[in-house]
C-alpha cells in the first residue's frame, strides 16, 4: 500500500468532490504513478496502460486527510504477445466509512 497526505495544492479547493470534471482527472493522474508501485513485473519487454473499465469518486478528501492506495489482481487474460492485467484499486481516506476513489486499470505487458 502506499500512503499520501493531502494538501490544498493536491486538493485543489479543499475537497474533491466540489472539482468539475477536468479538474477530477487531474487528481487522478497524480494516482497513476503510485498504481505503478503497487504491481511490478519482470521479464517484459513493454508495459501499456490500456485504460480504465471504470473511475468513480464515491466520497471527498478533506484537506489534512491521509489516504493509501490499495490495489489488488482482478483478472489476467492472455492477448497476442502477452498478457492484459485487470487491477481494481481503492484509495481510501484514514478514518472514513466510504473510499475516496474506486478504479477498474487495465495494463498489457508483452514480451
Amino acid at each position: 500500500m502506499v500512503a499520501v497526505a493531502v494538501t490544498r495544492e493536491t486538493s485543489g479547493t479543499g475537497l474533491l468532490d466540489d472539482l468539475d470534471e477536468v479538474k477530477r482527472a487531474v487528481v487522478f493522474t497524480v494516482l497513476i504513478p503510485l498504481f505503478n508501485e503497487l504491481l511490478e513485473v519482470h521479464g517484459i519487454g513493454m508495459k501499456v496502460n490500456y485504460g480504465l473499465n471504470k473511475l468513480r469518486f464515491p466520497a471527498p478528501v478533506p484537506v489534512g486527510s491521509r489516504i493509501r492506495l490499495a490495489g489488488k489482481v482482478a483478472d489476467v487474460t492472455e492477448v497476442e504477445g502477452g498478457a492484459q492485467v485487470t487491477m481494481a484499486f481503492t484509495v481510501e481516506i484514514e478514518g472514513a466509512g466510504r473510499p475516496a476513489c474506486v478504479a477498474e486499470a487495465v495494463y498489457r505487458f508483452y514480451s
